[in-house]
């Protein structure tokens, strides 16, 4: 048995994930049906075929915001539909536009594995042709790993470390796929995980959806203020880890635009797959706020509450023992309780945090969805 010491990152700040699952274009693949290849996201899958037999291969690619100087891991779960000449598919990254330059790491059906680099659209191998037991054939799903940590970039596959090598510069920021002449394949998602010294220490965002959604801190000294945006057909979430039976999550927010399909709010979430969420959201008869309970990703019930439009809203979720309860401060006045519950034998460990996310398929729906989240706290219950 082979095991990789892989020495961690150095670099201080907290850490951010970016996920596509192709519920949508939003990142705007490429799409198309032309002689010689057709791409279409189906069914939450992105599929690119190269329908032709040629030297040339079949590239799609997307810019995703990535610092080269930082630790990242890009991870694809992909598989080989067709294969009618054992040619490779892969992943590419750190890519020019126009694909003359990138690093490309792909397999070949069940057998053998490169990695290499583009430059002047001439293939540069590093690892050279190798073969690897861990790939499996068609139609089985292949897991590809792409891990730079300090000076140095590694390549697994289903968890297998394949090879590592010195880490060069990227040529660009665009990440993709590609497939060889007469392979048909499908992406079944991608995710960049990387570190951020915009991101308080401790801290940890999720993106999934587009690659442009964005959360920023004016003073990471202060971890209670901060703005984010996320794009629509997207979400957008920030948290952290904390320990004990009282603890006590705040948020007020201010939304720039509250466009139909938007929602903002605040969440706990415990290691057995139990969650709450009190979430506000805008509706023709005012600012709803929402009150859940789910279990293992099925929500258990809910209640809800409306308030006037234009209200100041603080939302609130606190933990004492057993008991939780979903509560908004309004207009700085009073307090109402939306929703309570006990629930017992859950563990002192959980995450908390802030979430948004935008879901919009109108017309003329706006491009995103803005807030700000000012007294953010979460921990012991204070006074």
């Amino acid at each position: 048995m082979f095991i990789a010491l892989i020495p961690t990152c150095l670099y201080a700040g907290g850490t951010i994930v970016y996920v596509e699952n192709f519920d949508s274009n939003i990142n705007k693949w490429w799409v198309g049906d032309i002689p010689d290849a057709k791409g279409e996201i189906v069914n939450g899958k992105y599929v690119l075929q190269r329908r032709i037999n040629s030297d040339w291969q079949v590239w799609s690619a997307v810019p995703v915001p990535l610092e080269q100087k930082r630790d990242f891991e890009i991870d694809v779960s992909m598989k080989c539909l067709e294969s009618k000449n054992n040619r490779g598919y892969g992943l590419v990254w750190g890519l020019r536009s126009g694909a003359d330059y990138a690093f490309k790491y792909f397999i070949i059906n069940n057998w053998a594995y490169d990695y290499g680099f583009f430059e002047n659209a001439r293939f540069n191998h590093i690892d050279g042709w190798k073969e690897a037991g861990a790939i499996l054939p068609c139609p089985k799903m292949n897991n590809l790993t792409v891990k730079k940590t300090g000076n140095k970039t590694y390549r697994f596959v289903n968890a297998f470390m394949l090879g590592e090598s010195p880490s060069r510069p990227f040529f660009g920021n665009n990440i993709g796929i590609y497939v060889g002449s007469k392979v048909s394949m499908e992406l079944d998602s991608l995710s960049v995980s990387t570190s951020s010294d915009k991101i308080p220490n401790g801290f940890s965002v999720s993106s999934e959806g587009s690659f442009r959604n964005d959360i920023s801190w004016p003073n990471l000294d202060y971890e209670g203020t901060f703005r984010a945006e996320v794009f629509n057909h997207s979400r957008l979430k920030t948290e952290k880890s904390i320990t004990g039976e009282n603890v006590f999550i705040v948020a007020g927010m201010q939304a720039n635009n509250e466009p139909w399909g938007a929602v903002s709010g605040i969440y706990l979430a415990t290691g057995e797959g139990a969650m709450l969420r009190l979430e506000r959201m805008w509706s023709t008869t005012g600012i709803k706020v929402r009150f859940s309970t789910f279990a293992q990703g099925k929500e258990l019930g809910k209640r809800e509450q409306v308030f006037p439009h234009n209200t100041s809203l603080v939302l609130r979720i606190s933990r004492k023992g057993d008991v939780f309860n979903g509560e908004v401060f309004v207009d700085g006045k009073k307090t109402v309780e939306v929703g309570s519950l006990t629930w017992p034998k859950l563990s002192k460990s959980q995450t908390v945090g802030v979430m948004m996310s935008y879901e919009n398929n109108g017309t003329n729906a706006p491009d995103s969805f803005k807030c700000e989240f000012h007294d953010f706290y979460a921990g012991q219950p204070q006074g």
